[in-house]
């Protein structure tokens, strides 16, 4: 009995961070899908791995070594692309970097560096694919990975809010611009299991980072819960997700609560700050 095509048969998908995390498991779920995957990462090992385990399973996967954050080697990517496929469907731009410390300790290189990644690279990916993506023919769908913090601000992490933020309003503002050329979606999980926070940098006070690493250990979802939330929103054309069950409700919250969500969130936060600062305080001697 012959098995039936997937609903991403035959198209292509270029899918950047896919060495990892969220990038990983929907290279794989496309993959699984029936398209010819371009799966894009700067690290070598982890993006021929992946590629590798897609190709054992029977799909088509290429790998590509690419740092995102350089446009030209991003425009000379979609240049192959297009040229050896004649087209992509998906262009998935997942490629992220976290830096939690107090902001007052955040040099101008912090913050550059934050934006340079998190929203210099889409910009490029954006650039490089979206004028080729216009004259296909059918379009295609731009993904772009933010966070459940570019819809609510959190502390210690105001580089990662910042441009997360961005990032849902650059997807917002092309899915209008782009309405019935090129979808494009904006996907906002909570904490998803990655290399994110092992691949960041954590500079918190008191012991904040060990909680932080705790959580992250103990609490982040299902990378492949996100990667099917992402292939149903490009199907029907979602502007926006938030594949979690818990943290986006804090999203709906806020938008309920209107300025009550903020004098909770701060009191909260100092709560949370004299409790780290105390936890420190009182730890035992080491002998």
């Amino acid at each position: 009995m012959k098995s039936r095509p997937g609903p991403f048969a035959g198209q292509v998908v270029v899918v950047t961070a896919a060495g990892s995390g969220i990038g990983r498991a929907t290279a794989q779920a496309f993959g699984r899908a029936g398209a010819r995957v371009h799966l894009v990462d700067v690290a070598q090992g982890r993006v021929t791995e992946a590629s590798a385990e897609l190709v054992a399973a029977g799909h088509s996967a290429s790998p590509h070594v690419v740092d995102c954050t350089d446009p030209d080697r991003v425009a000379s990517l979609a240049a192959k692309i297009f040229h050896d496929e004649g087209r992509v469907d998906v262009l998935q731009n997942g490629v992220g970097t976290l830096l939690a410390a107090p902001a007052e300790t955040l040099s101008a290189q912090d913050w550059h560096r934050a934006i340079d990644t998190n929203i210099g690279s889409v910009i490029n990916g954006i650039a490089a694919f979206l004028p080729a993506m216009l004259e296909q023919e059918g379009g295609g769908h731009i993904v772009n990975v933010a966070s459940v913090a570019g819809l609510v601000g959190f502390p210690y992490v105001a580089p990662y809010c910042a441009t997360k933020f961005a990032l849902v309003g650059l997807s917002e503002a092309l899915a209008l611009e782009l309405a019935g050329r090129v979808g494009v979606t904006a996907v906002c999980p909570g904490m998803v299991r990655s290399n994110l926070v092992a691949d960041g940098q954590l500079r918190l006070p008191g012991r904040w980072a060990e909680l932080f690493d705790w959580a992250f250990a103990n609490l982040a979802g299902d990378p492949d819960r996100v990667a099917r939330a992402i292939l149903r929103a490009v199907a029907r054309n979602d502007s926006l997700v938030t594949p979690a069950p818990l943290l986006p409700q804090l999203w709906r919250l806020k938008r309920l609560a209107g300025p009550g969500f903020s004098r909770g969130a701060q009191g909260a936060t100092r709560l949370a700050r004299w409790l780290g600062s105390l936890t420190t305080q009182t730890d035992p001697p080491k002998q």
